[in-house]
């Protein structure tokens, strides 16, 4: 998961940290880091060489190891000083956290104070706190932590970057956890706060349009998500702005890639995957999670152009960094199955290695991600056209109902996911010549089709026509 971001959370950027960043040890061999000013130990900075992360870990600069970086003296004096204060700071934030628990803070004076004072720390380590909870998938979790800062920086004008940065994070979280409108409405009511602000020094109006991009794609907005993910990369492209913002530029392209592939455009999508693998290589350790994002990424885009063998290989490297990063259990190595899976389907060998790759997707994610999230019913969807393949018909309508009771409890009816999945329905209730059941779901299809996209949609189209057809049967 990628470094957080605290150049609008408390203008952190513009003080010294007074320990390690990476460890918080007090400085043993202090190294500083000349482009940028800020400093580590030396023990810290050579992990991160090791690792092949030439990156601040304060505020994302690259750096050279050749020519940025200045060892300087042990300093015992500032030891002590730093061992006293971070005493003193861990005793007044229990004081602050059993104060607010038992509501001893009425006055807003008296919280502004301590707020004021704990700010440059204490609202990082939530965030902190946040990220590591969305990187084990505990999006609830990291959900409640975003909205502690909420609650805690609300009609202070003071904090008001802090509530602006926390929103557009929590936003992140919301989208993970399948909350795609409350995301949406969330984003939404920062916008014109963030379009006032002054975008020299921070991101927040790329980070705001990404992250809409984002929520809009998981809605199938695909025209409006990638008219946002576009105003998100011309930000983060601006003058001064696009060395230290490579990964997020990458992560941008990987995006629109996954738009091509929804698409239908695959060989765009193959273009746009490769283009973010090779940045993701060039900034970040192979070991890195995004790499194995682009890794199956690039997979399913060979999939789609019949190159499976190709496809496969690449999913094994994704599949051997998201357990080692993150354990068997996560919703990575859940979607990396998946797509395995799939791959599988396209090579035609269905019960021996797509069904197995496809329900050991379905356990991880129904252990980690509940039994009524979005992914679970496209890994239910893809069953069930396991399934068809193979001509087990009764085993494709279960799973493709399956799938369409979660779209319906995440999206509502009037939902397109909801209208395919419905006329997939009707299709193998009409390959088991069932006519009555088969026009009933593509009426159904059509009627949600029309109502989202129109009646010249050609997808409604087909359906009608197919309508018009079983109608002669029944």
């Amino acid at each position: 998961m990628a470094a957080i971001a605290t150049n609008n959370i408390i203008d952190i950027n513009q003080y010294e940290m007074p320990c390690d960043p990476i460890t918080l040890d007090p400085y043993q061999k202090p190294t500083r880091l000349l482009k940028c000013g800020h400093t580590m130990n030396e023990h810290s900075l050579l992990q991160m060489i090791n690792a092949g992360n030439n990156i601040c870990p304060v505020c994302q600069v690259p750096f050279q190891m050749n020519t940025d970086v200045k060892t300087y003296p042990r300093n015992y004096a500032l030891e002590h000083d730093i061992e006293y204060r971070r005493n003193m700071e861990i005793q007044l934030r229990n004081k602050f956290a059993t104060d607010l628990n038992e509501n001893k803070i009425k006055g807003k004076k008296e919280k502004l104070l301590l707020l004021k004072y704990l700010s440059d720390k204490y609202f990082q380590c939530l965030y902190e706190i946040a990220e590591l909870y969305s990187e084990i998938a505990d999006y609830e979790n990291a959900i409640i932590t975003y909205n502690t800062i909420l609650e805690l920086t609300k009609n202070n004008k003071e904090f008001n970057n802090i509530m602006i940065d926390t929103i557009i994070k929590c936003s992140e979280a919301l989208i993970a956890n399948s909350k795609y409108d409350q995301a949406l409405e969330s984003l939404l009511s920062i916008q014109e706060k963030v379009d006032q602000m002054n975008e020299d020094n921070n991101n927040s109006k790329a980070d705001l349009c990404f992250n809409l991009g984002k929520a809009l794609f998981s809605k199938d907005k695909y025209k409006e998500a990638l008219t946002y993910f576009d105003a998100a990369l011309n930000e983060y492209m601006k003058t001064g702005r696009a060395e230290i913002n490579q990964q997020k530029i990458a992560s941008c392209t990987w995006w629109s890639g996954q738009l091509s592939i929804q698409l239908g455009n695959y060989e765009e999508a193959l273009k746009l995957h490769s283009k973010s693998l090779d940045a993701r290589l060039k900034l970040l350790n192979q070991e890195h999670p995004d790499v194995g994002r682009s890794y199956n990424s690039v997979a399913e885009a060979k999939h789609y152009l019949g190159k499976h063998e190709e496809a496969l290989e690449l999913h094994e490297l994704a599949l051997t960094i998201f357990k080692n990063k993150y354990g068997f259990e996560h919703p990575e190595v859940a979607e990396t199955f998946e797509l395995t899976g799939v791959t599988y389907i396209g090579m035609e060998e269905i019960e021996d290695r797509a069904i197995p790759y496809l329900m050991e997707s379905v356990k991880i994610r129904k252990k980690t991600q509940g039994e009524t999230h979005s992914a679970l019913a496209t890994t239910y969807n893809n069953i069930g056209q396991a399934y068809f393949k193979a001509g087990k018909l009764e085993h494709t309508v279960k799973y493709f109902e399956l799938s369409s009771d979660i779209l319906i409890s995440n999206f509502g009816r009037n939902n397109t996911k909801v209208a395919i999945s419905k006329s997939n329905i009707g299709y193998v209730y009409y390959a088991q010549k069932n006519f009555v059941k088969s026009h009933e779901f593509l009426k159904e299809a059509y009627e949600i089709m029309c109502e989202e996209l129109g009646k010249e949609n050609p997808q409604a189209t087909k359906i009608l026509n197919d309508m018009k057809n079983i109608a002669t049967k029944l």
